[in-house]
């Protein structure tokens, strides 16, 4: 009977050892769940952080396009006035250049009719 009380007595202190274990498990159990809850929650803060990053940088690049378009198409306008402008000054270069084809055609003939002039004079 000695034996069994003797037994239960280790048994029991074992499982007394056991139980100051088990409480630092639990201890070591519940810091490492705070520090797991921190770290998500750090995680997710980044998470959100990268999300807006990402949606001002589409948001700069949406500006950054639409200033791009309305230069593309101010050029395009400018364009299409200088190329009404070259139209304009292209007829007025010809016309100009058929009077002076005739004025030198007259300027010409007046010449050869002072020369002849001249020589029935002279």
């Amino acid at each position: 009977m000695q034996d069994k009380i003797d037994s239960l007595i280790a048994d029991l202190s074992a499982f007394k050892d056991h139980l100051t274990e088990l409480g630092d498990i639990k201890a070591a159990h519940n810091t490492s769940e705070a520090d797991l809850k921190s770290v998500q929650d750090a995680l997710a803060s980044a998470k959100k952080e990268l999300e807006s990053s990402k949606a001002g940088l589409t948001t700069a690049q949406i500006a950054n396009q639409k200033a791009h378009d309305e230069a593309i198409f101010a050029k395009h306008k400018e364009l299409e006035d200088i190329t009404a402008r070259t139209t304009t000054a292209k007829a007025t270069l010809d016309d100009l250049n058929a009077k002076i084809n005739s004025a030198t055609t007259r300027h010409k003939q007046i010449e050869d009719s002072l020369g002849s002039l001249k020589a029935k004079f002279a």
